[in-house]
């Protein structure tokens, strides 16, 4: 890959402000708008699936053995692979433009860019630690829901708790925190709240923004596995919040994910008193929005979700009482469903779920858990 250094000025055709400043009733997304521009039809070749219809968590491997397990997931990912779309068919070559790097006393960081779709450059911040003489694991970053996008996981603003990307590497991991679409440097000035997506379903009416970003991660993983200081056998992915479903679904997806974790991301989606979240008060899953009213018939949950990592390892941390995604407790049963599918694997220790009282939050047990968990599975670092 060549890496070609730009002046920083020129970022100004990124840079955004999301304060102060009129919105631009084109760029407003509402579900409304989505069935008005891809005028979607009600989903319905899933529907017969053993989950649709049933307000309990159905068993994944009732009645199979491990062999046809393959089989078995092929079918949830259908399902749930329809409800996100269709990615596009061409996948370009990547490219990476380092924008500018500064030094630190155990770590450089730099602001890439590197190729997505046709056309599109996806900012991130990537982190080299120092003294690096063969290739190291390295792990992808997801921000939260935060205008700034990367800037929280790099440490550069937000909570320090949640600034993934500098604590790895200097616990020796490269890493790399991509702004999510709709965040950060991708964020259009003047755009509402997702308002991006509305371009986007125009260019993609059969794909998602939670396909999108899906997408996006695997584009991720294609510009890590071009760098020769990084262990493409050895790549992860962490987030809380927007970063922690972005994890789960990515992880789900991509087998080149070979560790998760995961922290306050989700609840079941039968118990979420607001399951519009997906569609209504968010892009990322429109087609979730013709359940709102019936959630029951959706014909999936979030256990198929995570069931899709297994075998590989994954790590959830769910907090109990959190304000943004209630029913802690629900989680506790898509947990033991899902240990099920890494019991009848063989990877048992492969899955583990850190319950704690309190809301929405990275604590410091939950963040001490994420980097043993890390260690662990694609360490040690140094």
């Amino acid at each position: 890959m060549r890496i070609f250094v730009i002046p920083v000025g020129l970022m100004f055709l990124l840079s955004i402000s999301v304060c102060g400043e009129d919105i631009n009733t084109d760029l407003e997304y509402s579900f409304e708008i989505w069935k008005s521009i891809t005028n979607h039809p009600t989903p319905s070749a899933v529907a017969d699936q053993p989950q649709a219809g049933k307000k309990e968590l159905v068993g994944l491997v009732d009645g199979i053995e491990a062999m046809d397990w393959a089989s078995r997931r092929a079918d949830i990912a259908r399902t749930v692979g329809q409800f996100l779309g269709e990615p596009p068919a061409r996948v370009p070559a990547v490219q990476g433009t380092v924008v500018h790097s500064e030094r630190f006393s155990d770590h450089v960081r730099q602001l890439a860019l590197y190729t997505g779709e046709p056309g599109e450059l996806i900012p991130a911040y990537l982190f080299i630690p120092l003294g690096i003489t063969s290739p190291r694991p390295a792990v992808i970053c997801q921000h939260q829901t935060v205008y700034p996008g990367k800037e929280e996981p790099a440490g550069i603003w937000g909570k320090p708790e949640l600034a993934f990307a500098k604590e790895l590497a200097q616990r020796g991991y490269v890493t790399l925190a991509p702004d999510s679409i709709c965040f950060g440097d991708r964020k259009v000035k003047g755009s509402g709240h997702y308002g991006e997506a509305v371009p986007f379903f125009k260019q993609h009416p059969n794909w998602s923004i939670m396909g999108k970003q899906v997408w996006d991660i695997g584009r991720a993983i294609d510009f890590l596995e071009t760098l020769p200081y990084v262990d493409a056998g050895r790549i992860g992915s962490i987030g809380h919040s927007h970063g922690a479903y972005g994890t789960i679904f990515s992880q789900a997806f991509d087998d080149r994910i070979r560790v998760g974790v995961a922290s306050c991301g989700f609840t079941a989606l039968r118990s979420d008193p607001t399951p519009e979240r997906w569609s209504h008060l968010t892009a990322l899953i429109p087609e979730i929005g013709f359940y709102k009213d019936h959630v029951n018939d959706l014909p999936f949950d979030f256990h198929h979700i995570l069931a899709l990592c297994a075998p590989r390892p994954l790590l959830i941390t769910v907090a109990l009482d959190d304000e943004i995604f209630p029913n802690g407790d629900s989680v506790k049963e898509v947990a033991d469903r899902v240990r099920e599918v890494y019991a009848r694997l063989d990877a048992p220790e492969a899955f583990d779920a850190f319950f704690f009282p309190g809301d929405h939050n990275f604590t410091p047990e939950s963040r001490d858990r994420a980097m043993a968990w890390i260690d662990r599975w694609i360490g040690p670092a140094k």
